[in-house]
């Protein structure tokens, strides 16, 4: 029966929603190299990786070794399923021909952790290849395949194989085959090398690609750095169906001794477990059974009976072994690597979609594993499915004991998932491994998706990776750390000095000399593991003290000498006259360092008990100086503004060079001899001129400066009048209207107005009754201030004038500030025609007459002007 699946809805999804910290292969980097599949078995499949992220990613797929292929990158959000179609680049995707190094190896990096499975879809010879992340990664594999179904299949053009590709992660990687059959340029048994540099792959492939018989499982395969395997069976024959199958697989260390195998839904329930051996005189049991067969390595043990009379093989061996699961429904075959149990292994939580295989997609079922179901029945075995509590549909009692530590059940999710549904299982209690089978009449897809990282546990002390021995301080706070992945519980012992023994990073603070190994233990799972680390703690010592030493050239220099020596403690002396390394001089509790020479001398000097606490370091100065002839003068003093600046050199006289000054107030506004009191208020300030040199004499002198207090009210013009609009109501300024400089004891002032915030109003449009504040600032301060008050009269202007003679309206008058005194009026008629100019100053009336004549009843344009300034302008008319 061929094999028929709908392109792109042919979909199995595993996605990981976060919880606790075990995770259903989600990772951030991938490794992978996708077999070659026959051509000739239907038309050209779709072939594409799907991803499915927990948080938002950016995920890029490259080829490192082929600079044609041009990386892909996509920005996905959270709890998104995406679809990346390699159709039009599957010549540089699927891995061909054999026994060539090539450059098909495809790296898949994430920003954040993803699950990623490669498919091969189409109307026949469909199937997804679960990507391990690292996982997959490793330096030691032994082949795990099938031997118990044909794939040769003569019709197809090109051949069917069988066969697995290898993929390097880094360059120069060295890679030993020993195939356990003849393959594509080489013989059983003889072990051949070839060197791959990172993203380049080879394909190893069973010769000839017509045999019937002999597989490739027991191949055994070693590199010197790490690489991923793909394991695959072209159109794998059975009862007249030709399927393709394959997985990627895990190097030796991620093997176990324990697996759990649950049967599918093949005709005659003909299910088989391979169980490959990686190690030599491996036994191996089923279902409590012994099977009578000791395997070497790369051995393989058919379990074919297991499924004739159980839903479940129970298999364990006495070595790690890899456990390869062969199903299906009807005549339709998968296969997939099983996760070993026996190990801490598992997730908290699972994601997966539900294919629409084709139209009859009828069956739909999770393969649960559970390492440990609490007491209590249904109410403690709290399975979810969505988020719902599904007490009902997965009950303790579905599953059957496997057996010491586990328990297995088929559930039947059928009518709960449909098909193209996102669906996360989790237990909140227990860690578990979950496998979906989905079929229907000319499909079955089925795989594994669990964390394989078992329990690795150390401790140490924070800064310090010496897990046998570490010596601390007393008085000195540290952090012991375990660090266990994915463990839930950690016990620290014995308690003594700890902050919190129940933590997997708790302090100790040690107030005693004293020894004492601390053990933890953390549990993963139902699994522990032990460490332990050693703490010697060691006397604490405070720094040395003692004083600086000062002397005269010539004479005697006094030692240094520490006044807190602890009985015990090794004095350490340092020596540096350039401060730039120190120099051990010897170890006695006072220090006489023989220095003569006029300078200054640094020493330091360390307490120590043991070989271990040792002191922060005290730092002695040493000052050999000269007597001193120089003169600090006399102060004479100074007074200044406050916005000014003054070297102090000034306020002395009669005094030498050479000397330093001192801020004695510690205004912070003394750099070397210039002070600037700016921000300050007003006051007298003293400082001090002196020498460096000491243990001789040294000439001070302090001096002072005053500087200005803050100045009287500021007096301003109460009030200012001026001509407003036609309506009296705004004034723009154009003339500065305030002297911007205030004096007061030849110190001088800006004068800032409120309204904009500068020393003129030139420009700023004044209100009726607005009062504007002017504020008198030094160096940023607010010194005094005053007010002045605006009022604007109205300018009246008519609209209408009768110059008929009777008194009333007969002529057009306009009045104006003497601030205006070349203002002119004009007159336009309703052309544009100038008709009449008034002389400067506007000081007669316009009687609505042109050279003595009265002008024509009707509407006449006005416009006051001083220079090319409009002041006003309107309309007038002319009535009789």
């Amino acid at each position: 029966m061929m094999k028929r699946k709908i392109v792109h809805k042919g979909m199995v999804l595993f996605m990981l929603v976060s919880a606790f910290t075990m995770q259903a292969q989600m990772d951030t980097v991938f490794w992978f190299v996708a077999p070659d599949v026959t051509s000739g078995h239907g038309p050209d499949s779709t072939i594409g990786f799907m991803i499915t992220t927990t948080y938002a990613a950016d995920v890029t797929i490259s080829q490192p070794a082929n600079p044609s292929f041009a990386p892909i990158v996509v920005s996905l959000p959270a709890n998104t399923v995406y679809w990346v179609a390699l159709n039009s680049r599957y010549k540089q995707v699927e891995n061909q021909p054999p026994n060539t190094v090539l450059n098909y190896g495809i790296l898949i990096r994430s920003t954040s952790k993803v699950t990623i499975y490669y498919e091969k879809q189409g109307t026949n010879n469909a199937a997804i290849f679960n990507l391990k992340g690292q996982n997959a990664l490793g330096t030691d594999f032994v082949i795990p395949m099938q031997s118990a179904w044909d794939y040769y299949n003569p019709f197809y053009n090109p051949p069917t194989k069988r066969g697995f590709d290898i993929v390097a992660t880094e360059d120069n990687t060295t890679v030993t085959i020993t195939p356990s059959q003849d393959v594509v340029g080489h013989l059983a048994g003889t072990s051949f090398n070839i060197t791959l540099n990172k993203g380049q792959t080879f394909s190893v492939v069973r010769d000839p690609v017509n045999a019937s018989t002999g597989f490739l499982e027991g191949t055994v395969v070693h590199a010197d750095k790490p690489v991923a395997i793909t394991l695959f069976d072209d159109s794998q024959h059975f009862a007249g169906g030709y399927d393709l199958t394959g997985d990627q697989i895990f190097p030796v260390p991620k093997t176990g001794k324990e697996y759990i195998g649950v049967i599918g839904n093949l005709q005659s329930r003909d299910e088989h477990i391979m169980i490959t051996a990686t190690e030599d005189g491996t036994q191996v049991t089923v279902n409590g059974i012994p099977a009578g067969v000791t395997l070497n390595k790369g051995q393989t043990y058919d379990t074919k009976d297991f499924s004739l009379n159980n839903l479940y093989c129970h298999i364990q061996t006495n070595k790690p072994v890899y456990a390869y699961h062969l199903s299906g429904n009807g005549k339709e075959l998968t296969a997939s690597i099983l996760p070993p149990v026996d190990r801490c292994t598992g997730s908290s939580k699972v994601g997966f979609t539900r294919s629409q295989l084709e139209v009859d997609s009828v069956r739909f079922f999770a393969n649960i594993l559970v390492q440990s179901i609490p007491e209590g029945g249904d109410t403690a075995f709290r399975f979810y499915v969505n988020g719902k509590l599904q007490q009902g549909l997965i009950k303790a009692s579905d599953f059957y004991p496997v057996g010491e530590d586990w328990k297995a059940a088929r559930i039947d999710l059928t009518s709960i998932v449909k098909p193209n549904d996102v669906c996360v299982v989790e237990n909140d209690i227990a860690y578990f491994h979950l496998g979906i089978f989905n079929a229907s009449k000319n499909v079955a897809e089925a795989g594994y998706f669990s964390d394989l990282n078992p329990i690795e546990l150390q401790a140490y002390i924070a800064g310090i990776y010496d897990t046998n021995l570490a010596v601390v301080c007393t008085g000195t706070p540290m952090t012991l750390i375990a660090v266990a992945p994915n463990a839930k519980e950690f016990q620290w012992s014995p308690s003594t000095y700890l902050d919190n023994p129940n933590i997997a990073t708790p302090v100790a603070t040690f107030n005693k000399n004293d020894s004492i190994q601390y053990r933890v233990i953390a549990k993963v799972c139902a699994e522990y593991d032990t460490a332990y680390v050693t703490v010697k703690t060691v006397l604490s010592v405070a720094e040395p003290e003692g004083s600086n030493v000062y002397a005269c050239y010539g004479d005697p220099v006094p030692p240094f000498v520490v006044s807190n020596y602890a009985a015990g403690a090794t004095l350490t002396w340092y020596a540096d006259a350039q401060l730039t390394t120190r120099v051990a001089v010897r170890q006695e509790d006072s220090y006489s360092s023989g220095d003569t020479a006029l300078g200054v001398y640094h020493y330091w000097v360390t307490q120590m008990y043991d070989t271990h606490c040792i002191s922060p370091p005290h730092h002695f100065i040493l000052t050999i100086s000269k007597p001193l002839n120089q003169n600090a003068g006399t102060a004479i003093g100074a007074s200044i503004c406050s916005h000014e600046t003054i070297d102090l050199f000034s306020t002395l006289v009669n005094y030498d060079t050479g000397g330093y000054w001192i801020d004695t107030m510690r205004t912070g506004r003394l750099t070397g001899s210039i002070f600037r009191p700016a921000g300050l208020k007003g006051g007298t300030y003293r400082f001090a001129y002196t020498f460096p040199w000491l243990g001789c004499r040294v000439d001070t002198v302090i001096t002072t400066v005053v500087t200005d207090t803050i100045p009287p009210e500021i007096a301003c013009v109460p009030e200012v009048r001026k001509k407003g609009g036609s309506l009296g109501t705004s004034y723009v300024v154009d003339t500065y209207e305030f002297n911007p400089l205030y004096v007061r004891d030849n110190c001088q002032y800006k004068l800032i107005n409120t309204l904009t915030n500068d020393t003129s109003l030139l420009g700023a449009t004044i209100n009726d009754g607005d009062v504007i504040m002017w504020v008198a600032v030094d160096s940023g301060l607010n010194v005094s201030s005053c007010g002045t008050r605006f009022v604007l009269e109205t300018i009246e202007i008519p609209n209408t004038i009768s110059p008929n003679g009777d008194g009333y309206n007969d002529f057009f008058d306009i009045s104006f500030d003497a601030s205006y005194p070349d203002a002119v009026l004009e007159i336009y008629d309703r052309w544009g025609k100038k008709i009449y100019i008034s002389t400067p100053g506007y000081t007669e009336k316009w009687y609505g007459t042109v050279n003595g004549r009265l002008v024509p009843v009707d509407t006449y344009q006005y416009i006051v002007r001083d220079g090319n300034k409009v002041i006003r302008k309107g309309f007038i008319s002319v009535v009789y």
